[in-house]
Parts: structure tokens; sequence; C-alpha cells
């Protein structure tokens, strides 16, 4: 994070660099704000060992990159062999341990309600309804669990949840991860596709397309554009559905996510358009 990045609507980058330089000591609004756009609590940013912050933070990232990237066997792997549970005593970072464990039990070993059990664990650190503003961690369990519980049969409970991820949006404070938000729209949209109300999966495929084009990123887009095609090729307009599946297969490609190029590539030669790719 850029000190432009990290300063903003809280501070001047002066003085942020200023406090950064140990000339400075911010006062006790500010502090929490810094604390709070950088993930961490106020205590740990005052009486934690340097040392063990880098440690943790190497681990952090780490798990952050193969949770982006949603490579969640390697993630898996690397939870597994590193025992990442004893490293972490914040509240949020064991958030995000028990929320990349419950992905895992998701994407990887199918296990429903034990992804049930580490996503409700994970909402519980930091989580409260009466909030008025969210991390965007805070919001893309709440979108997660959603998935879970339909898939469980609650479809009800799940719906909620979905909704309530969706609400939570406005108030989360936008940093560099805000882009991983752009999940919300693809959750929800391919629930809505799956129960055949193609209207209104077509509303959050474009929301979430435009929320990624605001923010400049392709996270998830490959995925939101494979789902527009998906429904337009239900609905008979082939054409439609050859452009957008193009696209899709184009980004994917462009991100290197080898998992939607496989998806998108299969889908396309199903529909005899694999000569153009």
């Amino acid at each position: 994070m850029t000190q432009k990045t990290l300063a903003e609507k809280i501070c001047s980058q002066s003085v942020l660099s200023r406090i950064e330089s140990g000339l400075e000591v911010p006062n006790a609004v500010v502090l929490h704000q810094l604390c709070e756009r950088l993930g961490i609590s106020v205590e740990k940013a005052v009486s934690s060992n340097v040392n063990h912050i880098s440690s943790n933070k190497d681990t952090l990232k780490k798990m952050s990159d193969y949770f982006d990237n949603n490579q969640y066997d390697q993630l898996k792997v690397f939870l597994k062999q590193n025992n990442c549970i004893n490293e972490f005593h914040e509240d949020v970072d064991l958030q995000f341990y028990y929320y990349c464990k419950g992905s895992c039990r998701y994407y990887v070993d199918g296990d429903y309600k034990g992804a049930l059990n580490d996503l409700t664990m994970a909402l519980e650190y930091t989580y409260s309804p009466n909030n008025h503003y969210f991390t965007t961690y805070e919001v893309l369990i709440l979108s997660c669990l959603g998935k879970v519980y339909i898939d469980l049969g609650a479809e009800a409970e799940g719906m909620n949840y979905l909704h309530d991820s969706l609400l939570a949006i406005n108030s989360v404070s936008m940093n560099e991860k805000s882009y991983l938000l752009t999940k919300i729209f693809y959750n929800i949209a391919s629930i809505h596709r799956k129960k055949k109300a193609y209207s209104d999966a077509r509303i959050y495929l474009e929301k979430g397309i435009q929320f990624a084009n605001d923010l400049h990123n392709s996270y998830y887009l490959a995925e939101l554009f494979y789902e527009k095609a998906c429904i337009s090729y239900v609905e008979g307009d082939q054409k439609t559905a050859y452009l957008e599946m193009s696209v899709a297969y184009g980004i994917a490609q462009g991100v290197e996510n080898k998992k939607m190029v496989l998806l998108t590539k299969e889908k396309l030669i199903k529909w005899d358009f694999y000569p153009v790719i």
C-alpha cells in the first residue's frame, strides 16, 4: 500500500511520513483509522515485536496470494504444512485463516458442513450487523456463507446472507483489496442462473462487470462473462453467447486463469465455435 493510499481521508501524506519516521506521534483517532485500514489492531501496532509482525506478514501474504488467485489446492497444502494457526493472535488474522480454511473445505474437499463451521467462526471474530463499516473480508465471508447455506438446502437463509453482503458493500472502506468484492456479484448471479431466474442473474452480472470496470481490475471478470454467455445460449441467442464466451476466454487467457481457460474453451467447442479460438 502506498503512503498516499494509506493516508487518504485520514491525514496528509507528509504527516504519515513523519509518523513512519518516528518524528510524530499520531493522535488516537488517526492511529485507530490507520490501523483499521491496515487490518491490524491498535494493540498490535503499539506493542507487538517487529520481527513477529514481519513473520506474520510473510505468512499472510503467501496465504493471500493463493487465495486471491483461487489456488485453493496450494492454499490447503500451505495451511497444513506451515501450521499457520499457531502464528496468529489478532482477530483479523485468525478471521482470514478460518476464511481460507473454510474456502479450501468448500472448493477442494466439497465439505459444505465443515466449510460452514469455519466460515461462521471466521465471521464471528470481527463482524457485527450493527457496525457502521465493514471490511472486504467480512463482506466476502457473508457472501460465501450464503452460497454454502444454499448448497446445504437452506435457501432462504442463504439468500439472506447473499443480500446482506450486497448491502454491506456500500459500507466498505475501499482499499487495494476492494477488487475482491466483484466475487459477490458473481456468487449471487450464479445462484439465480441455477434457479433459472435469468433476468435477476443478468442484473447482478451487469453490476459485477461495472464494479470490476470501475476498479480497473479483471478479478472474476471472466467468470461473470461466462455466466452471461451461458444464459444467452440457454435463451437461444447463440451469436451473443459466442461473443460473451469469447470475451471470457480472452480475459481468462490474459490473467492466466487456467481453470477458466479450460471451462470457456470446452463451452466454445461444445457449441461448435472452436475453429475461431
